[in-house]
């Protein structure tokens, strides 16, 4: 604990002396829950919950769920009980942090999710990205047939700004740029012939000043 405190501490050092503070949040993230007490190699087992710690200018500070019954004399075997939802932390984030817009959530995430009010209101207004989080989920490129044996139909949206449509290999290598420059903000479409590719996987890139997607398409 003193390790992470001690971590989390500079970290937050390091964005106050870049003055960025109030654009970064962090959380503490594991992959599995833990088991109340260590094993026999003094480690904790895969368990059922764990606790998180979300950190940053824009935290309410607290404690959010109540707080697990531990058994008097528990075993390796035993779990602490969950008491929320992983999905409701990371919605909560994704809602009032990256202000990603509900649908976009609820396609994700399900209806089924309980919103904590650890984050300050408006914060996610705050951030210099909010119209790159309002398109979070949305499609900017695709292509047609795929898989696809010579030609495929390449499908990108402009924002309007100035964009670039490339074909790139496995090792991100540019191989062809399909388009380039200034598009009218709808649909366009363009055609790739990749009759001198060999078969395998590649990827259109579309890219303009906020946004950057891939798609991957298969030659057979």
């Amino acid at each position: 604990m003193q390790t992470l405190g001690s971590s989390v501490d500079a970290f937050m050092k390091d964005l106050e002396f870049l003055n960025i503070q109030d654009r970064v949040m962090g959380a503490t993230v594991s992959e599995f829950g833990r088991r109340i007490i260590s094993n026999a190699s003094l480690g904790t087992d895969h368990g059922a919950a764990a606790p998180m710690f979300v950190f940053g200018n824009s935290i309410k500070g607290g404690i959010y769920g109540s707080n697990p019954v531990i058994p008097e004399n528990p075993g390796v075997e035993d779990n602490l009980e969950m008491k929320v939802d992983f999905r409701s932390v990371y919605g909560s984030i994704l809602q009032d942090w990256f202000c990603v817009n509900g649908s976009v959530l609820q396609s994700t995430l399900g209806t089924n999710r309980e919103t904590l009010p650890f984050i300050n209101e408006n914060a996610c207004l705050s951030t210099s990205i909010f119209d790159r989080h309002q398109e979070a989920g949305q499609v900017f490129i695709s292509n047609y047939p795929n898989p696809f044996s010579e030609y495929t139909t390449i499908e990108f949206r402009s924002t309007g700004s100035p964009l670039q449509v490339s074909i790139l290999d496995q090792r991100g290598r540019i191989l062809e740029t399909l388009a380039k420059g200034l598009y009218t903000p709808e649909q366009h479409t363009v055609k790739w012939n990749a009759g001198a590719y060999a078969s395998g996987i590649y990827y259109a890139r579309y890219q303009d000043q906020r946004i950057q997607q891939s798609r991957a398409m298969i030659k057979t």
